[in-house]
């Protein structure tokens, strides 16, 4: 191993190999792929369509209305593949149907930061989550960055519409 490794690499270095789990090669390799922006999902080589299944999985979950696990399922999407919009828009939906407004709007603030997603959906929850908290102020924010926001996908006409609705309201309040 290096000497210019810092301290806590060096660390984990030893503890992973006293419990046999990885050699320094390997560990080192996936630092280099952490530090390179991988996902957990990329460094486990977990396979997109394992992905896409465990997504249509808490899809099915959530519209039977069993929200608690839907959003482990969709916890555990957001771990293995953080750089998913969906995923996370997905777990906000799902915190929000049981009334943790908080958690809600963190997921979909995580959504709308991702540079992909950068479309009206993510920021129209973000919009929508603000109002219901009270937050006015940065709820019209949001909603104006909804509005001016490009088209990503089929449902950007969709929610520029909700979050012109969202505006209206909080313009008479």
């Amino acid at each position: 191993m290096s000497q210019a490794a810092p301290k806590n690499i060096e660390t984990l270095i030893c503890v992973l190999r006293e419990v046999g789990q990885f050699s320094d090669e390997e560990i080192i390799n996936i630092f280099d792929k952490v530090s390179k922006g991988a996902s957990i999902a990329e460094i486990m080589q977990i396979p997109n369509e394992s992905l896409q299944a465990g997504y249509a999985m808490a899809c099915s979950l959530f519209a039977a209305k069993n929200y608690n696990d839907a959003e482990t399922l969709f916890r555990s999407l957001c771990m293995y593949d953080e750089k998913n919009a969906r995923n996370w828009i997905g777990l906000g939906l799902c915190c929000e149907k049981r009334g943790e407004l908080y958690l809600a709007l963190s997921s979909y603030a995580n959504a709308a930061d991702l540079q992909e997603s950068q479309y009206p959906k993510a920021l129209y929850l973000v919009a929508s989550c603000l109002h219901r908290l009270g937050n006015d102020g940065a709820a019209k924010i949001m909603a104006s960055r909804a509005i001016t926001a490009p088209a990503k996908d089929a449902d950007s006409e969709r929610y520029r519409n909700l979050t012109q609705e969202l505006l209206s309201c909080l313009s008479k309040e």
